[in-house]
């Protein structure tokens, strides 16, 4: 990577005075040296790692929020001048390395390529789109595996994020949707209804390739569902709860739930 002690140096800065969460987007486009050269781009598959990798390692400290301070995001291209079988087979490579040196990324974007008027690319068309179409969605399926992966790392299982937005709940699908602040912001998906627009913590207990699903909290014991709470618990500990309501107050929680407490309050959410 070009520059490196001048980048680290911006990076410091950025991490100083940001929101924790935010994503550094890097245009990628291609793991193939080949295609890099006919199309004029500006980075090599080596010189990516190594950008990746420096975000990776400044910005993976947690910010008050619940996410790392500053991940790098990856911005794949398909459709560029010269792509080949070899094209899709480097850029599944370039993923699975990543995966393997544990590298964090928030996110991998795949796009095809815009064919304009009067720009080099004109003359081929659609030529490379419309000839390696199934290794093209291939790819995208390999992407959204290791989308789900790498948020899996980012923000695994029991982390807490704070400062969540609720922004709306679907009737269809018995979901709240909310958010935090900040560049390319993660969904949250909320297993219940919460109506009133705030601020909120959550609890996180799954992935998909694009969101996270999560629990609000504290959860008031007496009235959330067994199966919501065994989701922070566990089933042994949720059924104790079933056997032990009602809970008149905070101190019986905790004789109940002992470590665990904390996620609980008889004037918290009901889910």
């Amino acid at each position: 990577m070009r520059h490196e002690k001048e980048s680290i140096e911006a990076l410091k800065v950025i991490i100083k005075y940001h929101t924790p969460g935010d994503v550094a987007a890097l245009g990628i486009e291609t793991a193939d040296p080949r295609v890099i050269k006919l199309n004029n781009l500006k980075t090599y598959p080596d010189e990516s790692l190594k950008a990746i990798e420096l975000i990776s390692k400044l910005g993976s400290r947690r910010g008050y929020n619940g996410l790392p301070e500053l991940l790098p995001g990856i911005n794949f291209v398909l459709g560029l001048v010269g792509e080949s079988t070899l094209t899709y087979k480097l850029n599944e490579e370039f993923i699975e390395k990543l995966y393997s040196r544990r590298v964090l990324v928030r996110r991998i974007n795949v796009r095809k390529v815009l064919v304009l008027p009067g720009t080099q690319l004109y003359k081929y068309g659609t030529r490379f789109i419309d000839k390696y179409r199934a290794l093209a969605k291939r790819f995208e399926k390999k992407v959204l595996h290791y989308s789900r992966l790498f948020l899996q790392q980012v923000v695994p299982s029991g982390t807490i994020l704070r400062y969540v937005y609720i922004e709306y709940y679907d009737p269809r699908l018995g979901v709240t949707f909310a958010r935090q602040a900040g560049s390319y912001p993660i969904v949250v998906e909320i297993p219940c209804r919460l109506t009133q627009r705030g601020i909120i913590d959550v609890y996180v207990y799954s992935h998909s390739a694009r969101s996270i699903r999560g629990i609000p909290i504290p959860l008031n014991p007496n009235k959330s569902a067994l199966t919501i709470m065994s989701k922070i618990v566990g089933e042994g500990l949720a059924q104790r709860i079933a056997l032990s309501r009602p809970l008149k107050n905070d101190y019986e929680i905790r004789e109940v739930l002992g470590k665990y407490s904390k996620f609980f309050s008889i004037g918290g959410y009901t889910c």
